[in-house]
């Protein structure tokens, strides 16, 4: 396809090991997001992918500006797209993070079986990063705190720089588990997750908190054998990274 404004052609190609190159095609003008658009969707079913700028008469092999990719699928994660600047860089950022995918992967019953590194009654940033079904400023967190039957169990709390963290744990109440919380961003609370193991037992805690669950839909609910990577990863790292599990101690 010839781009009027600067007249050179952009070719995008996927492949199968094996496989002589697909050239793709596309609607309208050779826009970038377009054509990675094109590519990411049929690298769903190919494992190599390319896109090259040419100028008109350009012979093969002397294409420039080569994007290169490689897509395999994780147990867990689905389809992933490795991208490089040439075969090299490629092949190093494809062995990077197939071996990061390659590492462990938990469901909330294996953390809830981890030790903590740190436990604590502090209701006050549970319930105001993780129970939005709970008005903390009308709540008494002290009294609460005091009955102890609300827990926190730390994992991973880890600063980048003493301003921005990511903070891993699970909360119990009676003894029981609950749910896996983590947070994370510029004071600790701009991105939250909660994966709620136990419907009865939260609807439990709503109740002792003295307070209702509103009428919009309540997210986060899981099974407690369920699989999920973005639990313990975050920016690029992992539980692995801070943690210990062979050993259920802080690397720190």
């Amino acid at each position: 396809m010839i781009s009027e404004a600067r007249k050179i052609e952009i070719r995008a190609y996927v492949w199968n090991g094996g496989e002589e190159p697909l050239e793709l095609s596309w609607d309208g003008p050779d826009d970038f997001d377009k054509i990675q658009h094109a590519l990411t969707e049929q690298l769903e079913a190919k494992e190599f992918g390319k896109v090259v700028r040419t100028y008109p008469g350009t012979k093969p092999g002397d294409e420039e500006l080569a994007l290169h990719y490689r897509a395999f699928t994780d147990e867990f994660r689905g389809r992933q797209i490795v991208s490089g600047a040439d075969e090299a860089d490629l092949n190093r950022h494809f062995m990077q993070h197939k071996q990061y995918c390659a590492m462990r992967v938990f469901s909330p019953a294996e953390l809830y079986a981890l030790k903590p590194t740190r436990v604590d009654h502090d209701v006050e940033a549970i319930v105001r990063i993780h129970v939005p079904e709970i008005d903390i400023y009308g709540l008494d967190d002290e009294a609460v705190e005091a009955t102890k039957r609300i827990e926190y169990r730390q994992l991973v709390y880890h600063s980048a720089d003493c301003y921005r963290t990511w903070e891993l744990g699970y909360i119990w109440l009676d003894g029981k588990p609950i749910m896996v919380v983590n947070s994370s961003g510029r004071g600790g609370d701009e991105y939250s997750e909660r994966w709620i193991t136990d419907a009865a037992l939260y609807s439990e805690m709503i109740v002792f908190l003295r307070q209702f669950i509103g009428q919009g839909e309540v997210t986060g609910f899981v099974k407690p054998d369920t699989k999920i990577p973005a639990m313990t990863e975050f920016y690029g790292s992992t539980i692995h990274d801070f943690y210990d599990v062979e050993k259920q101690e802080s690397k720190s």
